[in-house]
């Protein structure tokens, strides 16, 4: 993958995830309602060919989240209008964040770290995501090879 097809992957991926689990979205609405979850976190990121997908979550029924997390994942139905919300969101988080130089130096590095370049064209990037492009994410997760990590406290 070259940097541009990474990077728009990479945003891909985000939108589902945005999608799924963002602070609008219905499944934190129905696992805050139901008292399953007092802390909810997602995010994600590439490494060389690797989609990670963290999740950070506050639940007295960690292994019933994880098996409704995988199951959104799997099964719920994303719609064009949600993709194009997601994005014009997206987008005008960045225009604001535009005007903030600790927010750009925060980019830059960001970008130099995960592309060895500063990625100029993004607004561009991020407006010709499509549907196609977040279920081709979806359907590249491997989600029967996971991780999951239990911490109890004493």
């Amino acid at each position: 993958m070259n940097n541009e097809e990474k990077y728009k992957y990479e945003l891909a991926l985000n939108i589902l995830l945005y999608i799924l689990f963002g602070m609008s979205s219905e499944f934190r609405e129905i696992i805050f309602n139901q008292k399953k979850c007092s802390l909810f976190y997602s995010s994600c990121s590439l490494l060389d060919n690797l989609s990670i997908i963290e999740f950070l979550l506050e639940s007295k029924k960690p292994y019933e989240l994880k098996n409704m997390i995988i199951d959104c994942l799997k099964s719920k139905k994303i719609t064009n209008e949600d993709v194009e919300r997601v994005k014009k969101v997206k987008i005008s988080l960045e225009v604001m964040d535009s005007d903030k130089p600790h927010k750009m130096l925060n980019v830059i590095a960001k970008d130099i770290i995960d592309y060895d370049e500063v990625m100029y064209n993004k607004r561009e990037m991020m407006k010709s995501v499509t549907l196609e492009d977040v279920e081709k994410v979806r359907e590249d997760l491997l989600l029967d090879n996971y991780s999951f990590v239990v911490g109890m406290p004493k």
